[in-house]
């Protein structure tokens, strides 16, 4: 549906902002590995409610306060477990319709619930398209992520595990600004003959997760490799290099050039990320650099922050994407600024999100979430959400409906699924005008008495 990016992307924003706040009840913690990875540990419920158009580029203020009267009552609630979720739409807390979406391995799956009637949709390997912040966290930013926090155990278990192939160097003294220094080195080139027979399974059984065990299975790694790590003075691994020829098959191999700034402790997390890898064959590329923190040492004051800034050309294509935010937590009350902007063919797209939440009680957060879309210097789109986060229930799995009838089509289809969007749009429309008249102005603006009430006759 339409506007279920648009959802996703205020859910996932609450989400964010809430990842700061250390307790979501008083025996488990959410923690900020959920900002940056987007997996939540346990339900989670999200309510969105009075959004606020400050601007829309193709309306007039009074439409746009026409609008708002209207959209003051519509509310959205998502609950999320794993990999399921459930929507509800409501008008003035009344449920309109609601669906439950089952998402694994590249298939969704959902079950539409509308009064008495349900539909059952089942989409294979069809992302999501239409919103390109919505992609980036899902394509790029989460999994990146993920992997960093993945792929560092690994690479502290390799000293270790490819010991035969280990040289060290002489003591060095290497000091890097925020990260520490450096004293130890060790050098592990990896010869060509033992990459193509037991590289890849070796490399993956000394990860600790399936997802980073299945990544590296997925890949095909080319001639030698080189793997270079630092340790500090209290032998913690400092700046990893690895350097080899990596794709996911022999048409796709680029030269991987990664240099790994990092720190790990209880209480505080950074790294610094270059990623070089331009395509063996043509001229594509993916240049990344990358540099996130995380530091809850100071028990009032916490802080999170990053900068991603990636360079991208596939073909003829040049894409340039800046993913920056600074976000503090004092005395319960979470403020910063996120950014997201993008550049191609000399036009730039960016998103600005500007939080204000706070902690109300034990296991619940409240608070405005505002979101500016600009296209260039011109402000497409500028609203402020109010939004509610509590734990929510566990979900289960929806269930398939095995009959399609006319009056229950079956959305895998088009004509079906333009069926079920008119079922619910007609749902949604009849019931925003049954709301008093002074709050259904936006539908009969610019059109005659008799007109408009000659359309809501044939509605009902």
């Amino acid at each position: 549906m339409k506007n279920r990016m648009k959802n996703r992307i205020i859910i996932l924003t609450a989400l964010l902002i809430i990842a700061m706040i250390p307790k979501l009840s008083s025996s488990e913690s959410l923690g900020p590995e959920m900002l940056l990875t987007g997996r939540c540990r346990y339900p989670i419920a999200v309510t969105v409610y009075s959004p606020v158009y400050h601007v829309i580029a193709q309306f007039g203020q009074e439409r746009t306060q026409a609008l708002n009267k209207l959209l003051r009552h519509l509310s959205v609630t998502v609950t999320l477990d794993g990999d399921i979720s459930e929507t509800c739409l409501a008008v003035d807390d009344e449920p309109v319709y609601s669906y439950i979406v089952k998402e694994k391995d590249s298939v969704r799956k959902t079950v539409y619930s509308i009064q008495l009637d349900t539909f059952y949709q089942q989409k294979s390997e069809e992302p999501d398209t239409g919103n390109t912040l919505m992609l980036f966290l899902d394509g790029d930013f989460f999994t990146l992520n993920r992997m960093l926090d993945d792929f560092y155990p690994l690479f502290e278990k390799t000293a270790e595990s490819f010991k035969e192939y280990a040289k060290p160097s002489a003591a060095v003294s290497l000091n890097f600004r925020g990260y520490g220094k450096g004293v130890r080195k060790l050098t592990i080139p990896l010869p060509d003959n033992y990459i193509r027979d037991k590289f890849p399974e070796k490399a993956a059984s000394l990860a600790d997760t399936d997802e980073a065990r299945m990544l590296i299975r997925s890949l095909l790694f080319s001639g030698a490799q080189k793997i270079i790590l630092l340790y500090d003075q209290d032998d913690r691994l400092l700046r990893i290099n690895y350097d080899g020829s990596v794709g996911n098959s022999e048409e796709s191999i680029r030269k991987v050039s990664a240099v790994w700034r990092c720190v790990r402790t209880d209480k505080r997390k950074k790294d610094h990320l270059t990623l070089k890898t331009p395509s063996v064959k043509g001229t594509d590329k993916y240049i990344l650099i990358y540099e996130r923190e995380v530091d809850e040492s100071d028990s009032e004051r916490q802080i999170i922050k990053w900068d991603l800034q990636l360079d991208m050309k596939e073909e003829e294509v040049r894409k340039k994407i800046t993913f920056n935010a600074d976000l503090q937590l004092d005395q319960n009350i979470l403020s910063g600024k996120i950014l997201y902007s993008e550049k191609q063919d000399g036009n730039e797209k960016k998103t600005t999100i500007i939080p204000s939440m706070k902690k109300e009680n034990e296991s619940e957060y409240s608070g405005t979430i505002e979101i500016a879309n600009n296209s260039g210097k011109i402000v497409t789109s500028s609203t402020q959400y109010t939004v509610r986060v509590i734990p929510g229930k566990e979900l289960t799995e929806p269930e398939s409906i095995a009959e399609c009838t006319s009056a229950n089509p079956d959305p895998d289809t088009e004509s079906g699924e333009e069926l079920l969007r008119q079922r619910l749009d007609s749902v949604l429309l009849r019931k925003l005008l049954s709301l008093p008249p002074e709050d259904t102005e936006f539908f009969s603006l610019d059109i005659p008495q008799d007109v408009w009430n000659t359309l809501v006759k044939s509605l009902f």
